[in-house]
């Protein structure tokens, strides 16, 4: 009987682990939820989107120039 029940702890002991590796790393289970998750985050650039920032990016260039500017005086 002890010999049984140590094989019995001792095959617990190992295949609980291996048993949540396996479960857990199946990116079947949570692929929709990390999709949905990430288009919540970062969603699709729409051309208003585009367009704001590439004005925000000629702003900056313009003012760098004019910092440039001011300090070749």
């Amino acid at each position: 009987m002890g010999l049984k029940l140590e094989l019995l702890r001792m095959s617990i002991y190992i295949g609980f682990p291996v048993a949540l590796f396996y479960v857990f790393h199946q990116p079947q289970l949570y692929e929709a939820a990390t999709v949905d998750m990430r288009r919540k985050l970062y969603p699709p650039e729409s051309e208003l989107n585009l367009e704001e920032y590439r004005q925000f990016v000629d702003e900056v260039d313009a003012d760098r120039k004019k910092k440039d500017a001011s300090y070749r005086r």
